[in-house]
């Protein structure tokens, strides 16, 4: 009572139905993800506030504070061996009352590089990062194809070997029809007198014979259709 199916229709089973296999997708989404962030290391980084403050030190008149607004604006970018370099722009704009004092409102543009002399300078934990999560992505976009090949392989030989078992039923079949027929031909020649009854034990043989390879090609089909 199996159902019919084709070469294309059970490998496309398999690979939905497969757990391995699923598992296996799951890890190489996880490695590129992975390397993505790691990637992420060496992409620039916006840095930017503005804070007030209304406690800068009044000699005139100390119950009323003076005021200031500081704004700053950067970019950071790393660098290969562990350093980064960075650009800079601050302002502080003082109150009117703050000026009349003598604070200066001024902005400021500053240029930083750092870069480490001996730790990293060859190649920075960044690098390193990178590195192994370009391997994590190779590594497991293998193993899924490994398990991908292995599985589609073993698919078709299961198929393969459940085609070979139905040709080999279909034989025995055959051959069980050809020794009944020569078993009826053996008995009408007796009752015809042309043979000794003798001959019908040895066409019961065959016959026998042919029965007990049909029951054999049989459950190799059904153990053939149960593997694939």
């Amino acid at each position: 009572q199996a159902e019919p199916i084709e070469l294309k229709q059970a490998v496309e089973r398999a690979l939905d139905g497969n757990l391995s296999l699923l598992r296996a997708r799951y890890d190489v989404l996880l490695a590129r993800d992975r390397e993505v962030r790691a990637l992420g290391a060496f992409e620039p980084s916006l840095t930017a506030g503005v804070s007030r403050t209304s406690d800068l030190q009044n000699y005139i008149d100390p119950e009323q504070p003076l005021s200031a607004v500081s704004a700053r604006i950067g970019v950071t970018q790393a660098i290969p061996g562990g350093g980064s370099v960075g650009l800079d722009y601050s302002s502080t704009e003082y109150s009117e009352a703050a000026e009349a004092l003598g604070f200066e409102s001024s902005p400021d543009l500053s240029l930083r590089v750092s870069q480490p002399l001996l730790s990293g300078a060859i190649l920075g934990a960044r690098e390193r990062g990178v590195t192994e999560a370009h391997w994590g992505v190779r590594d497991a976009e293998l193993d899924l194809f490994t398990i991908l090949s292995d599985l589609v392989l073993e698919v078709e030989n299961r198929y393969w070997d459940l085609v070979q078992a139905e040709q080999t039923v279909t034989g025995a079949s055959l051959a069980l029809a050809g020794a009944q027929k020569q078993e009826a031909w053996v008995d009408e020649r007796i009752e015809l007198g042309f043979d000794s009854p003798s001959e019908r034990l040895a066409t019961q043989e065959r016959v026998a014979s042919a029965q007990s390879s049909v029951a054999t090609a049989t459950a190799q089909r059904a153990n053939a259709e149960a593997a694939l």
